[in-house]
């Protein structure tokens, strides 16, 4: 056998050249329930004769064209590193589309045929063959999205479009517009964080977070400034109330709001409709409501419909920013929390701002007897229970 002749190898099995044309990562998923991860080997009847190089990635033997180990074979084949191998059609495609359909119909991970499955439809093939076939058969590597609606409100649309032209008729005007929303709760202690962090030593934490062994939590409230890319957080330790959500704003009004709009007296606040400024309890309208008078500021509330609280502009303008700031991080402290969230930044130029309130809020707490009939908020004629004015008392 000369030189030649030892670089092929006989080929039993025919398959189009161009169903395997491009090439896609290993283990990839196929896309339905229970499909976890393609296995190493598939019942698919692909083989090679001889003994090829591991980097073809192709098991077993025997078909009708050649695997070259260098140069060009015609315009067909597939480029293996140093392999080209070129296949004729065969029904290999077709065991391939009759395995993806059963373990579809299943359930099941494609990696997860039994040997007895594997025998009656051929031949095994690697991973590389088959990823090969799930790329030209339209299947990616893809996550998790979380787009699928849990509720629908019939006044959803009607409601964003009201939020949309608030925001344009304040920004036009140069007035101040905000975003205001509660990060989920952090514990505080030796827990552990996702991230990775440089260290000299091994970075070890408790293996349970069990918030009995904590030292508390700590709730960071957070107000996003949409016309000047800035941000404030407000850390506590006791509860996310409607009356620490009025705190936070009047602090960061002090603080920031007034400077930046110093010829201004109304505010746009955009927020969910639950938590410590809910939509529907009347102790938020009353905090609300005492805000307003002590800064003399006209304070209109649009809310966000049920199940649309990632639309709110805090979600995807500062606390992923946060998260990342904190990564791999044990917040063993309030100060400690304060100090990572303070280093938070984008390449977009956002600042931001970290402030501890130490102040017991409690829980429980009721409206006035007389406060709906006294107060002074204005509810719009359209969609009333989620747009709202807060107006300063005279006298």
């Amino acid at each position: 056998m000369d030189g030649n002749d030892r670089q092929v190898h006989s080929i039993t099995a025919r398959f189009p050249s161009h169903q395997l044309c491009r090439a896609l990562r290993p283990g990839s998923p196929l896309g339905c329930p229970g499909f976890a991860s393609v296995a190493d080997h598939i019942a698919l009847g692909i083989s090679l004769g001889g003994t090829p190089r591991r980097d073809t990635g192709i098991i077993a033997a025997g078909l009708t064209t050649r695997v070259v180990r260098s140069g060009r074979l015609h315009n067909k084949g597939i480029h293996f590193k140093h392999h080209i191998i070129a296949m004729d059609d065969t029904g290999i495609f077709q065991r391939f589309k009759h395995l993806r359909r059963n373990h579809s119909l299943q359930g099941n991970g494609i990696g997860n045929c039994d040997r007895e499955r594997r025998t009656e439809l051929g031949t095994p093939a690697s991973k590389n063959i088959v990823s090969r076939l799930l790329h030209e058969s339209g299947y990616r590597r893809r996550k998790p999205q979380k787009k699928q609606t849990m509720g629908q409100n019939a006044d959803r649309n009607a409601q964003f479009e009201k939020i949309a032209h608030l925001r344009k008729e304040y920004l036009d005007a140069g007035k101040p517009v905000i975003s205001i929303y509660t990060k989920k709760k952090e514990l505080l202690g030796n827990f552990y964080r996702e991230g990775i962090v440089d260290s000299a030593e091994p970075v070890i934490v408790n293996d349970h977070d069990f918030p009995s062994a904590s030292d508390g939590k700590v709730i960071p409230h957070g107000i996003y400034d949409l016309s000047k890319n800035t941000a404030s957080l407000h850390l506590n330790a006791s509860h996310d109330t409607t009356e620490f959500a009025c705190e936070s704003i009047e602090l960061w009004w002090n603080e920031q709001g007034r400077r930046d709009y110093p010829n201004h007296n109304e505010l746009l606040i955009l927020c969910d409709g639950g938590g410590s400024n809910s939509a529907l309890t009347y102790i938020f309208k009353e905090d609300l409501q005492a805000l307003s008078n002590r800064l003399g500021l006209v304070i209109r509330i649009a809310h966000y419909p049920p199940y649309c609280s990632k639309y709110n502009p805090m979600e995807h303008r500062l606390f992923p920013h946060v998260t990342y700031a904190c990564k791999g991080v044990s917040l063993e402290s309030i100060e400690t929390a304060a100090h990572y969230m303070s280093k938070t930044e984008t390449t977009t130029g956002l600042a931001v701002t970290v402030r501890i309130i130490d102040k017991v809020f409690e829980t429980g707490r009721k409206y006035a007897a007389d406060f709906k009939k006294n107060m002074t908020i204005q509810f719009d004629k359209f969609l009333p229970k989620w747009n709202y004015r807060a107006i300063p008392a005279t006298g």
